[in-house]
This record gives C-alpha cells, sequence and structure tokens, in this order.
C-alpha cells in the first residue's frame, strides 16, 4: 500500500527508493551487514521524510522514527560536501548567521541587483538559480513584542511560536496570525526566549542539537503554561507535537499536547459578528504540505477557515497526498528530484485553474511561489491565515 504514496518510487519505479527497500537498506546498516558506502546512503538521502507511507501502512510501521534513528547513525562518519550541506548546518541552524544573510539578501533585492540578475539571466539554470528564486519581498524586520494586547474585549490568551526562517522569510505570515488573533480578541503572548524548532537538525540527523533546542522551548513558553501555543508553519508544528516522542521528560510531553495549528484554533472558535470579512469572488486552490496531511493528520481546519470567506470557492489541490519536493532541506540537498517533484504539482495547479493556491507550511509555500515565479504563472500563493487578514473589514 506504500508504494503509490512514495513520491520517490512514483518518479524512479526503484525499489531502493521505495519505503520497503529504504528498510531493508536501514536494517543492514544497523545490523553491520551493509557498509555506508555513498551508493548505499544516497538512497536514504533521497528521501523526503513525508511519511506519506507511513500514514496509509496497515501495519503501523513507524517509518519516521526509522529514518531519523539510520540518519543520526549515518551522521557522525560523514563530512559535509556540499554547498547546500554547508549552507545547512552552518548558516540555517544559527538563527544569527541567518538573520545576516537574510540582511545581505534584502541589500541584493533593494538595490535592484536581483531584477538584474532575473531579467540577464545571470544566474542560468543552476542550482543557484532555483535558490534565488525561493526568495519573496523580504520585509525590513521589526523585533517582535512580547505581548500584543486584544482589540476590543479579551477573550482569551494565546501564545505563538515563531520559528526562525518564518522569521526571516515568512514575516507576512507571522503578522497576519497576530492581526487576526487580537482582531477576534484574543492576546498573543511571544516568549523572547524560544528558537528553531529542531526539524532541520533532526532530519538531518543532528540530535544533540534537536534535543537542546526542544529543551529551550519548553523552557521558553514555560511561563504561559495554560495557554494554547500556536504556530503557523506545519514543518515547525510537527516537530513540536513530536517532542513528546523525541524527549522523554514530562515537560515536554506537557507542552506537545498544548500545541496546535492556527488555522485549527481559528476554525474552532466562536467568531463574533465583528470584524467582517470582505467577499473574495475566487478560487483557492489548498494545498495540504505532507507534515500537516501525514504526520499531524489534521487537514480540515484550513478548509473550514478558508470557507468563511464569503463567495470564495475553496478547492482541494489534486494529489495532494503527494509531496511538492520542498520537505524541510531537500529542495537544497536533493535539486534534481525536487524539481520534478514541483513540476508535478504545479500541472496540478494549472488543472485546478485557482486564483491563489494556500498552504500552511514556509516550506511548501516557497517551493510553489518559487516555482510560480520561474515558470511565468500568476498564481499568488500564501498562508491561509493571510488571505484571512487581508480580507478584515476594518
Amino acid at each position: 500500500m506504500c508504494l503509490p504514496r512514495c513520491p520517490t518510487y512514483l518518479e524512479t519505479r526503484d525499489e531502493r527508493e521505495s519505503p520497503r527497500g529504504r528498510i531493508s537498506l536501514m536494517r543492514g546498516l544497523a545490523s553491520g551487514a551493509l557498509q555506508a558506502a555513498p551508493g548505499t546512503t544516497a538512497h536514504l538521502d533521497r528521501c523526503l521524510g513525508c511519511r506519506a507511507c507511513e500514514a496509509v501502512c496497515p501495519s503501523g510501521v513507524p517509518y519516521g522514527s526509522l529514518l531519523d534513528d539510520t540518519r543520526s547513525l549515518l551522521r557522525a562518519g560523514r563530512p559535509l560536501r556540499s554547498w547546500s550541506r554547508i549552507l545547512l548546518d552552518q548558516v540555517l541552524m544559527h538563527p544569527k548567521r541567518l538573520r545576516r544573510l537574510t540582511a545581505l539578501l534584502r541589500l541584493y533585492e533593494r538595490s535592484g541587483a536581483q531584477g538584474l540578475a532575473r531579467w540577464s539571466r545571470f544566474l542560468g539554470i543552476s542550482s543557484l538559480r532555483r535558490l534565488e528564486a525561493l526568495l519573496r519581498p523580504l520585509q525590513r524586520p521589526q523585533p517582535y513584542a512580547e505581548l500584543y494586547p486584544a482589540v476590543g474585549p479579551e477573550r482569551g490568551r494565546v501564545a505563538l511560536f515563531l520559528g526562525c526562517v518564518a522569521q526571516e522569510l515568512d514575516r507576512e505570515t507571522l503578522g497576519s496570525a497576530i492581526r487576526l488573533l487580537t482582531h477576534l480578541g484574543y492576546a498573543v503572548h511571544i516568549p523572547p526566549a524560544q528558537g528553531c524548532c529542531g526539524a532541520l537538525h533532526l532530519h538531518l540527523g543532528d540530535r544533540v542539537r534537536a534535543d537542546a533546542l526542544a529543551r529551550c522551548n519548553v523552557g521558553a513558553f514555560a511561563s504561559l503554561p495554560a495557554m494554547p501555543v500556536l504556530w503557523t508553519a506545519s514543518g515547525c508544528g510537527a516537530a513540536l507535537k513530536e517532542y513528546a516522542r523525541e524527549a522523554s521528560w514530562h515537560d515536554a510531553q506537557s507542552f506537545a499536547s498544548r500545541t496546535m495549528d492556527v488555522s485549527e484554533f481559528l476554525a474552532r472558535i466562536p467568531w463574533p459578528q465583528t470584524p467582517a470579512l470582505r467577499p473574495f469572488r475566487a478560487r483557492v486552490a489548498v494545498h495540504d504540505p505532507c507534515s500537516l496531511r501525514h504526520v499531524l493528520k489534521s487537514t480540515a481546519p484550513t478548509y473550514q477557515l478558508l470557507r468563511r470567506l464569503p463567495e470564495a470557492e475553496v478547492v482541494a489541490l489534486g494529489e495532494n497526498e503527494i509531496c511538492c519536493g520542498s520537505a524541510g532541506a531537500y529542495l537544497l540537498t536533493q535539486p534534481v528530484l525536487a524539481e520534478r517533484l514541483l513540476h508535478r504539482k504545479l500541472r496540478q495547479v494549472d488543472a485546478a485553474r485557482p486564483q491563489l493556491v494556500a498552504t500552511s507550511n514556509v516550506g511548501c509555500a516557497l517551493q510553489l511561489a518559487g516555482g510560480m515565479r520561474r515558470t511565468h504563472r500568476s498564481v499568488e500563493v500564501l498562508h491561509p491565515v493571510t488571505l484571512l487578514a487581508r480580507q478584515l473589514a476594518e
């Protein structure tokens, strides 16, 4: 049952690129029957970790845990060879370095160099061009307040998890979530000591750093014990939820139990008559991120939330069970397969003919929007809360 759901098997028809083939390789590596040669580990590197196989497995095989364990086993003896892995390990996993990189990218964008590079095709068809196409207009960073009071009578209080990449590349979504929550009567707390969720670290085999980040986040939100902790990126959300699986201490399990997707929270609460939402006369195609569909198993609230928009036509994007090729760091480490999966997804966008695509994960949004720009498709990609915040009637 897993084969028809495995994106890499569908693209290659190679048994070694399937869940059961990879489990055989994992078993061989763990027992010592196989050596960690490049030809063997490449099949594991090409796994997206989308866990579509796990979601349909009748035997309940915990494929995600097996994959993370194996990558952790392999990491110690593997040097960083490619520029993409060095970028991940030395920049994206360090918030201060990421902020410096973002400042340079903002200068690149606003100086006119970005427009010139894209117009002149200076970047060619290289992986650098694919990476550059992921960039969306970068907002000037403003420090987040620790508390955003409710607009009007307060109905409750929530805490917001920011993430690391989202803070730099998806500030509009975070700002939209704050605006929507406060206008619906909820005060929003943002603990300043929070950090990266640790998902990239865990999936690249760095359990030590992933565990340290989990402890940091659990401690950061410990002073707000009664509040739900909301996230805007489902990739981060899946990592936060699975602190209960990866971490053995009780506080991690308690923290994980009160984390929630912002769309799920907004879909659950009763909405007041004001503020109203302006009509949105367009078709919205919903892309289900793998982390939301296969790991969290909670896609319905996104559709429920978007259907609050008067006159909007909300449809599911075709092949939502197949990964878009973003998969955390995958679009950097495996650009060829990521590109093939992206074009598969873009064909589904063409079939749906929407004016807008809504997705709940920053990595998926960057992948899809970058593909739209490079292929000259005029379809905007937004988080659901950004669309609703835009339609708020003041």
